[in-house]
């Protein structure tokens, strides 16, 4: 009996151990498991010495990122700040010193949560003036820097006070902690909101005079530009405040000519004329250019121009025919065919035309036209000449060769007799015969002929020769 006890005790306390040594492992195991699964959401990271920062991919870092170990002041120049998850920066874990070396000239301020720990921002290391000109300050937290914290010795006037949103900024805004003795009030917009600065806690050296702008205007700009007659309105702008400044210009005084030239005095045909251009601005003032003759007369019905005391005239020479006579021909007669003289004037023709063989020609001549003592004004006329003609036809003559006859005899029978009339003066046919006769028969007696003149020179071309044979005959 006592036996059979001894063994249920001790299974009892090894079914207890067995049991332990099971939750032992079972929380080990679940422990195990949790560490497992919190390494694999939040992987912690083992910072070496030799990291190149500069090749760090910080758009991979997330909140797990031990930010409070990065040697901010050993990054190289040309470490990609625009890649920093700034948002993802703990501010209040960073040591004291270590944002004095963030460029917090480039923080993506709008990027920035809003409920970034502001206040551990270090402000007081803001390099203001080199921040850039096209800052995004509407994004700018500018309601949670601390002003009270900053040191006296804080850049003030390199704050671009300017740029600040003022009309953004909320009602609650600390204004009791800006830093007004340091505010350059002269260069505060219109809608700063001047109602809010607590006045009565200024201190007793607060200088007032601060209050006023002195004014740093740029440079002066035409808004309405004056002109030749009139004022114009320039302007120029407080570098500092925006305030303007306008004035007055006086009139220039000098037109502006520009633009197509007009006519104002025509030119003539004789005479010169005038052109002009207004000025631009007023347009009374005139600039005038002389112009040149015309050199182009406008003749009326008559032939005489309308500008001057120029005529128009057309003269013509006669023309005339003839049959060839052995005399070059000539017409020396002109008449004028449209337009007149002016009284007292007369034409001087010289014929160059001439005519002696058969053919026909211009009747040549030239002109000159005089006064009654002589003298030449043929200037003072545009004269066309129309040139006649000479012509001179063939002359028509008959040629007769003589008959003859006779009885055989054996011996050959020839006549060189002819008869012809009315040659020109001076000139002479000569004869050609070719026909004879020797045996009882009859035939042509035919010749050819050719006509000289007195210098012996061939004119048969200036005759319209007929020919008419005799006849020889032997019986």
């Amino acid at each position: 009996m006592k036996t059979r006890r001894t063994f249920v005790y001790i299974l009892g306390l090894l079914t207890v151990l067995v049991l332990a040594t099971v939750c032992v492992l079972t929380v080990f195991l679940v422990r195990e498991a949790m560490g497992a699964y919190d390494n694999r959401q939040k992987p912690r990271f083992d910072l070496p010495d030799n990291i190149p920062w500069d090749r760090i991919p910080w758009r991979d870092f997330d909140d797990s990122f031990p930010w409070d170990e990065v040697p901010w002041e050993e990054l190289p120049p040309d470490t990609p700040w625009e890649d920093v998850q700034w948002e993802l920066v703990p501010w209040e874990s960073l040591p004291d010193g270590v944002a004095d070396d963030i460029p917090l000239a480039i923080i993506p301020w709008d990027r920035l949560p809003a409920d970034t720990d502001w206040e551990n921002v270090p402000w007081q290391a803001v390099p203001w003036e080199s921040l850039p000109q096209d800052l995004p300050w509407q994004d700018m937290p500018l309601v949670q820097v601390p002003w009270e914290n900053l040191p006296s010795d804080a850049p003030w006037q390199d704050i671009p006070w300017k740029e600040v949103p003022w009309e953004q900024l909320p009602d609650d805004t600390p204004w009791q902690n800006v830093p007004f003795d340091g505010v350059p009030w002269g260069q505060l917009p219109d809608d700063f909101p001047w109602e809010e600065v607590p006045w009565q806690d200024m201190p007793d050296d607060f200088n007032w005079e601060s209050l006023v702008c002195d004014h740093v205007f740029g440079d002066w700009q035409d808004v309405i530009p004056a002109t030749c007659v009139e004022q114009g309105v320039s302007m120029h702008i407080c570098e500092h405040c925006g305030a303007v400044e306008t004035a007055t210009t006086p009139p220039t005084g000098e037109h502006v000519f520009e633009g197509e030239w007009e006519v104002k005095t025509p030119a003539t045909c004789v005479e010169g004329g005038e052109d002009r251009r207004l000025c631009s601005q007023c347009g009374v003032a005139e600039e005038t250019t002389p112009t040149e003759p015309t050199g182009i007369h406008i003749y009326d019905e008559t032939g005489k121009c309308r500008q001057c005391d120029r005529r128009q005239i057309v003269v013509t020479s006669v023309s005339m025919s003839k049959q060839y006579d052995g005399v070059p021909l000539t017409a020396e007669q002109t008449q004028i065919t449209f337009g007149s003289l002016n009284d007292g004037h007369e034409l001087k023709a010289v014929f160059t035309g001439s005519l002696l063989n058969v053919g026909i020609t211009d009747n040549l001549f030239t002109l000159q036209i005089t006064d009654g003592d002589g003298g030449d004004v043929s200037d003072g006329y545009e004269i066309e000449l129309v040139y006649g003609t000479l012509e001179v036809t063939k002359r028509h003559i008959t040629v007769t060769t003589l008959s003859a006859e006779q009885e055989y005899n054996g011996s050959a029978l020839v006549c060189h007799e002819y008869d012809c009339a009315d040659l020109a003066e001076g000139d002479e046919i000569r004869a050609v015969f070719s026909a004879s006769l020797t045996e009882r028969g009859r035939c042509d007696n035919v010749a050819s002929f050719t006509v000289v003149n007195a210098e012996g020179e061939d004119v048969t071309t200036n005759y319209a020769i007929s020919l008419a044979f005799g006849t020889l005959t032997v019986y």
